[in-house]
């Protein structure tokens, strides 16, 4: 076999077809591994790109938002609200189930235990009168 024949052999057609033009066997594979990290790399960018787009939209979306921001309000004001309601009701049933003979145990306690120590409840009994004040000034 002569040189011309080895060489001709380790050659192969260009993609495309192109007549004429020959390329060294293996000289095609680097170029479509390139290309297809090419490929890969204009896909990712898409996908971001995409991911990008619905992100602003979401943003320039104004009434969304709005309604998005009333839903999370009504929701708070809704808990709150059963919040109060629970514990409305656990007053109610203290003070529905306290008779008139607790009242007066509860009335004796304290009067014995200002009788024990007195400064205290002068104490307690100026600060309520001081808070009592302020409050009937400001209105």
């Amino acid at each position: 076999m002569t040189d011309r024949q080895a060489g001709d052999q380790q050659r192969e057609v260009t993609p495309g077809g192109e007549a004429g033009r020959t390329a060294p066997v293996g000289a095609n594979r680097p170029q479509q591994d390139e290309q297809e990290q090419l490929r890969h790399q204009v896909e990712e960018t898409r996908a971001e790109l995409g991911e990008t787009v619905d992100a602003l939209s979401q943003k320039a979306d104004v009434k969304a938002r709005v309604a998005e921001r009333v839903e999370d309000r009504k929701a708070a004001w809704r808990e709150r609200q059963e919040d109060v309601k629970a514990k409305v009701s656990g007053a109610r049933e203290r003070v529905s189930g306290a008779t008139p003979d607790d009242a007066k145990r509860a009335a004796s306690q304290v009067a014995r235990t200002a009788e024990r120590r007195p400064f205290p409840a002068i104490a307690l009994a100026l600060g309520l009168g001081l808070l009592i004040g302020r409050t009937l000034r400001r209105r």
